[in-house]
């Protein structure tokens, strides 16, 4: 019972963590061109970092929701009237509770660096795609206060550059 609501709980908090952290990519990316596959990457990235964030509640949430079901069934009366102790009825709940403590090591030590890496990594090349795009040929692109122009290839191809002086054009 605990398990089962425990990892509904994960499944709605990272859900709720994604859909968050997928708003502000998809704004971030679209305020900087960047492709929308770009921002996918990210998120998958960052993946392990939002189920490590997520994994402590959820198990509270299970726990919580688990014994509150078992006691509004009487199932804990149940269990005391049979002689089983405390300690009986909460060990899988402690064993369930070790395994997610070293579930959470495990991604926060060894998949969080490695997901904080390949995001960083993957805005780091937008980033240089970016600054690194080829000009289109035949038109005007306005940079800072000069206009640029990239002739097209022919007899004089090359690259214009117009910047107003101090007293204006």
């Amino acid at each position: 019972q605990v398990l089962r609501t425990a990892l509904t709980a994960l499944a709605v908090v990272v859900a709720a963590l994604l859909l968050e952290r997928m708003l502000r990519l998809i704004r971030e990316a679209d305020a900087a061109h960047l492709p929308l596959g770009l921002a996918a990457q990210v998120l998958l990235a960052k993946l392990p970092e939002m189920a490590g964030i997520a994994l402590p509640p959820a198990l509270f949430a299970g726990v919580l929701l688990g014994f509150q079901r078992l006691a509004r069934d009487r199932e804990l009366d149940v269990l005391a009237a049979a002689g089983a102790s405390l300690w009986r009825t909460a060990r899988p709940v402690a064993l369930l509770t070790v395994a997610t403590a070293a579930i959470a090591l495990a991604v926060f030590w060894f998949l969080l660096p490695h997901g904080r890496y390949a995001a960083s990594r993957l805005m780091h090349q937008a980033a240089q795609e970016a600054l690194t795009a080829p000009l289109p040929a035949g038109t005007f692109t306005r940079v800072g206060d000069g206009v640029l122009y990239l002739q097209p290839r022919g007899e004089r191809a090359g690259l214009f550059l117009y910047q107003p002086g101090p007293r204006g054009p």
